[in-house]
C-alpha cells in the first residue's frame, strides 16, 4: 500500500498561531478597559456634579426661606458648639401651625453645616423646631462627598446676623480608579423674607 504524505502543522506553528491570538486578546482587552474607565471617569464626574447641584439648590432655598440668620440658637436649643461661621449657618425660620402653615409666632431653627469641615464629607442638616409648633426635629445628609473644607460660606456684612445675602461655595469630590475628580460651584442667595429695619421697628 501505498501512503502519501500530507502537509500538517508543525508545533512551531501552532505556538505562534496561540501567541498571535493572545496578543489581540490582550489589544482587544485593552482596549475595552480604557473604555471602560472612561464610562467610569465620565459616571462619576456627573455624580459629583449632581451632588453639587444639590447641595447649591438646599442652601439657595433655605436661605430664600429663611427669616434671618442667628450666632447661635437662644436657650441652647441647637447642638452644643452650633456656631454660624464660613462652614455652619443656622438659619432662623418660621415655625410651622397646626396646618402646616408658616407662621411669625415662634421660630425654629435649621443648621447646616460641614462637621468637622476639614475631615467631614457629609453636608449635614439638624431641625430644631419649636417644642409648641408642628415642624418635625431631623438630622439627614444633604450630600455624603463634601470634599475637606468644601464648604465655604461668606456673608454680607461682617455680622452675619445683619446679613442679606449669603455665598456658598462647595467642593464635591470622588474618587475612581485612582484618580480624584473634584466639582467646585458657588452660589449666591437673598433671605427674601428677613424684616426690614421698618418692620423690625414697629411694636408687636
Amino acid at each position: 500500500m501505498n501512503f502519501s504524505k500530507k502537509p500538517g502543522i508543525s508545533i512551531v506553528e501552532i505556538v505562534i498561531g496561540l501567541a498571535l491570538v493572545g496578543i489581540v486578546v490582550l489589544l482587544i482587552s485593552q482596549i475595552f478597559s480604557a473604555q471602560l474607565r472612561f464610562f467610569l471617569t465620565q459616571v462619576t464626574g456627573i455624580g459629583i456634579a449632581s451632588e453639587n447641584r444639590i447641595a447649591i439648590n438646599e442652601l439657595t432655598n433655605q436661605t430664600r426661606q429663611a427669616e434671618s440668620i442667628v450666632n447661635t440658637c437662644p436657650n441652647n436649643g441647637c447642638s452644643p458648639g452650633d456656631t454660624t461661621s464660613a462652614s455652619t449657618v443656622i438659619y432662623r425660620v418660621w415655625a410651622l401651625d397646626a396646618n402646616g402653615e408658616p407662621t411669625n409666632s415662634a421660630y425654629d431653627y435649621i443648621v447646616v453645616e460641614q462637621d468637622p469641615p476639614t475631615t467631614s464629607t457629609n453636608l449635614v442638616r439638624r431641625v430644631f423646631p419649636d417644642p409648641t409648633r408642628t415642624r418635625t426635629a431631623s438630622v439627614d445628609n444633604i450630600i455624603t462627598t463634601l470634599a475637606p473644607s468644601g464648604l465655604n460660606i461668606t456673608y454680607n456684612n461682617a455680622n452675619p446676623t445683619l446679613a442679606s445675602q449669603v455665598t456658598f461655595t462647595i467642593s464635591t469630590t470622588s474618587s475612581e480608579g485612582g484618580r480624584v475628580q473634584t466639582s467646585t460651584h458657588s452660589s449666591k442667595a437673598k433671605l427674601r423674607n428677613k424684616p426690614t429695619p421698618a418692620q423690625t421697628s414697629q411694636p408687636n
